[in-house]
C-alpha cells in the first residue's frame, strides 16, 4: 500500500535527523507515528508523525491521492535551547520531509506552512504543528 510506504519513510528519515547525516540538530532521536497521550517528561523533545487526511480522484484506470501529513514537533526551554535553535529543529523537519519526497520515493511534496505555540506544563516547551502534502499516483482502488 502506497500510503503506508510514505508514512514509513517518512518516519524512517525523521529517525535520521543527526548533526553526523547534515542537519543542525538531533532532533530524530524521539520519533513517534501517530502518538495520542501527552508527552511524559522525558519525551519533551519528540517529533510526532501523523497522516490525518487524504483525498482521492480517479483517472481513468489510475487514481491521484493527495495525503495530508502533518508533523508535531516539541522542544523543552532550557538554557542551551532558544528560539534559534527551535527554528532549526523545524527547518531540519522539512529538510528531512524533502528528502523523502524528492530523493527516496520520487513523489510531489509540498510544506504547506507551521503553527507554533508555547505552552507550560511544569516547564516551558515550544511546540509546533507543520503540515504537508504529498501527491502520488496508484492504480485505481488502490490506495
Amino acid at each position: 500500500m502506497k500510503r503506508d510506504e510514505i508514512v514509513s519513510a517518512i518516519v524512517e528519515e525523521m529517525r535520521k535527523i543527526s548533526s553526523r547525516n547534515g542537519y543542525y540538530t538531533e532532533a530524530g532521536k524521539k520519533v513517534f507515528e501517530w502518538l495520542e497521550r501527552p508527552l511524559g517528561d522525558e519525551e519533551t523533545e519528540s517529533i510526532i508523525i501523523r497522516d490525518p487526511e487524504s483525498a482521492s480522484e480517479a483517472n481513468g484506470w489510475t487514481s491521484t491521492h493527495i495525503l495530508t501529513i502533518e508533523i508535531d514537533v516539541t522542544a523543552a526551554y532550557k538554557k542551551d535551547v532558544d528560539t534559534l535553535s527551535f527554528r532549526m529543529y523545524m527547518s531540519d523537519v522539512i529538510k528531512a520531509f524533502g528528502v523523502v519526497c524528492d530523493e527516496v520515493l520520487n513523489v510531489i511534496g509540498e510544506y504547506k506552512g507551521s503553527e507554533v505555540v508555547g505552552e507550560y506544563r511544569g516547564k516551558a516547551y515550544a511546540s509546533a504543528r507543520l503540515k504537508f502534502t504529498v501527491t502520488y499516483s496508484t492504480q485505481k482502488w488502490e490506495e
